[in-house]
């Protein structure tokens, strides 16, 4: 399994549902399942990123095309930009 760390900034709209992120970030955790990956952890950062992601994948395609297309995934994580 590959482990890939993914760096993300929030949009305007992500702090003003902060109280749904429970819910986005355990619906992320399946939506990575699902396509045979793992969330590793989740951390709410402070700084110049505001989540920080470890997922585990078993190939680089499959992380890859999960990680690089959010469009795809219907924002897996809800309503951040990755780096």
């Amino acid at each position: 399994m590959l482990t890939y760390v993914t760096l993300m900034h929030s949009t305007r709209q992500g702090p003003e549902s902060i109280d749904q992120a429970p819910e986005r970030f355990g619906a992320a955790r399946e939506k990575i399942h699902a396509q045979g990956g793992e969330l590793v952890a989740l951390y709410l950062t402070q700084g110049q990123y505001d989540l920080v992601a470890v997922s585990r994948w078993p190939g680089e395609c499959t992380g890859m095309r999960f990680l690089s297309n959010p469009a795809r995934q219907e924002r897996p994580f809800g309503d951040v930009q990755r780096l």
